[in-house]
């Protein structure tokens, strides 16, 4: 593997100079951190099927439909059939759920693509929230937020590394609101996701932070990591430690290498 912890290989990355190399920024959030361990995302879900699942896209809203003055279509982003990098435009029909041409087994980022809406400080890309589903079970979201602003984006601290490609985590940050609240959070691997028959392989902690107060959790490791062969499933999860509202958001970096 090329050396990885000098900015100005990193720089080069970003730069689009190196070639079958880039990075890929990940981050999520729990609004509501319970009392069994849950991804650190929106929906507290990380769908990780072990077939192609047919999905489709809805808003709960009108104005987020092609010609409309909300998102006039969304960008899904995760893991094709042969656990290849896959994205889709879907042009959305408001309230009425549109069906995925493509089939995914992970869906790990949804963005409004294209809007009706030129976008400011005070008014947002999308109308209401989205919901990408197999027609029972969320996948991914788009929210208006508790702030009630059009955040244009999923939120998912989980990634799955595609085949042929070979990733490091460059660093990993938390979040937690929660007043004296305490919550322990862990970063799962699981290695070897396209064999689907016994035996399989584990899912395992890397790491482990435990009784995470009202702070900034910053842990840095440029570089240092263990590898991870695609594919692979990596991801945060968190379980609360008392009663109360937690809320708990993560950040993290992967640089990916074409194997």
């Amino acid at each position: 593997m090329a050396e990885v912890r000098t900015d100005e290989f990193l720089l080069d990355v970003a730069r689009g100079n190196i070639k079958d190399a880039f990075i890929v920024h990940k981050f999520g959030a729990n609004n509501k951190i319970k009392d069994v361990m849950e991804p650190l995302a929106l929906d507290g879900v990380y769908r990780t099927p072990t077939t192609p699942q047919t999905l489709e896209i809805v808003s709960n809203s009108v104005l987020d439909i092609a010609g409309g003055a909300g998102a006039r279509s969304v960008m899904v982003s995760g893991i094709g059939p042969t656990w290849e990098l896959q994205d889709e435009e879907v042009k959305m029909n408001g309230t009425r759920a549109v069906t995925l041409t493509k089939q995914f087994l992970r869906v790990f980022r949804v963005e409004v693509h294209t809007s009706g809406t030129y976008a400011t400080a005070t008014t947002g890309s999308h109308a209401g929230d989205i919901e990408v589903s197999d027609g029972s079970d969320v996948w991914a979201s788009i929210s208006l937020a508790r702030d009630n602003f059009p955040l244009g984006s999923s939120e998912i601290g989980c990634y799955t590394v595609p085949l042929g490609y070979e990733a490091v985590l460059l660093d990993r940050r938390f979040y937690l609101e929660a007043g004296n609240a305490r919550v322990t959070a862990a970063l799962f691997h699981r290695g070897e996701c396209n064999v689907i028959t016994e035996p399989y392989s584990p899912m395992t902690i890397l790491d482990i932070y435990r009784e995470i107060g009202e702070r900034d959790v910053k842990i840095d490791g440029w570089g240092r990591s263990k590898k991870f062969t695609g594919p692979c499933d990596i991801g945060f999860m968190a379980i609360k430690e008392g009663s109360g509202f937690f809320r708990m958001s993560v950040g993290f970096d992967l640089l990916l290498l074409k194997i």
